[in-house]
């Protein structure tokens, strides 16, 4: 027992210390104290309401409040399933009957696997005739003679930078010119005569048909220019990327040096993609 005896010293001796450092109040009575505060808040009144006769009284308002809840619950429910009448069903009913309808054998006939391919070929058809166009022009030369004896008269280059992944399906020559010009008397063309174009360094062939009797001018005069189209599809020569060549050939006028200023070649392409 003597170790019990040394225990309750040292606790004596911890609370007296504890309580000098706490003003002279010991940590036995601090405890005792905080417990009777406890005590005291456990009232007859608190004591009542965990009384078992209480219970069920608790547990009925509890019930009620829970009843009314519900009642609103399905109040509320009940007042959208009124919105849901017999007049919006048979709207969403004929509706449905509408699209379904139009569910024909013909339409699912379209969605075969079998029809896909020739589908796909249709459009392929259909964009392959929307046409583009794209214009390709020489830089300027001075001036083209076409002089009394017939010759061929050379004109400037055309560069074509075709886009890539299209087909070319037509393609026009284009002869410009800013002015007319004729130093002796009244002058024109004589006889028919081609302006032709050439792939690189391959074979001429028509691109523009002058006719005979055209650009008639009077004399020692100048007029202003014009552009002439080509009536030739020069597809069969213009088909690619390409420097294409020009020329006026056997050009032959009625007087010497009927003279056509600042001129320039061009293409226009139409292609698909």
């Amino acid at each position: 027992m003597d170790w019990i005896q040394r225990i309750i010293v040292l606790v004596d001796t911890l609370e007296a210390a504890i309580g000098a450092i706490e003003g002279g109040t010991t940590l036995h009575n601090k405890l005792t104290a905080a417990r009777a505060t406890l005590l005291d808040q456990i009232t007859a009144a608190r004591m009542g309401e965990l009384d078992a006769a209480n219970i069920p009284t608790d547990l009925a308002v509890i019930t009620a409040y829970v009843d009314e809840l519900e009642a609103r619950l399905s109040a509320a429910r009940a007042g959208y399933l009124d919105n849901i009448n017999q007049a919006g069903l048979l709207q969403v009913t004929a509706a449905r009957a509408a699209l379904l309808d139009q569910i024909t054998a013909a339409r699912l006939a379209e969605l075969d696997a079998a029809n896909i391919p020739a589908d796909v070929d249709g459009l392929k058809t259909s964009r392959n005739r929307q046409l583009f166009s794209i214009d390709f022009w020489s830089v300027p030369q001075v001036s083209v003679v076409v002089p009394i004896a017939a010759a061929n008269q050379a004109l400037p280059s055309v560069v074509v930078d075709i886009p890539a992944g299209v087909t070319v399906v037509k393609a026009t020559a284009m002869f410009k010119f800013r002015m007319l010009g004729n130093a002796g008397a009244a002058n024109k063309l004589t006889n028919a005569q081609h302006i032709q174009i050439q792939k690189a360094a391959g074979a001429f062939a028509d691109a523009i048909s002058l006719v005979d009797d055209q650009f008639g001018i009077a004399a020692a005069t100048r007029e202003g220019g014009d552009v002439v189209i080509g009536d030739h599809n020069v597809v069969a020569t213009v088909d690619a990327d390409e420097t294409y060549g020009f020329q006026w050939t056997n050009a032959i006028a009625d007087v010497a040096a009927l003279t056509f200023y600042d001129v320039q070649t061009g293409l226009r392409i139409w292609y698909s993609v």
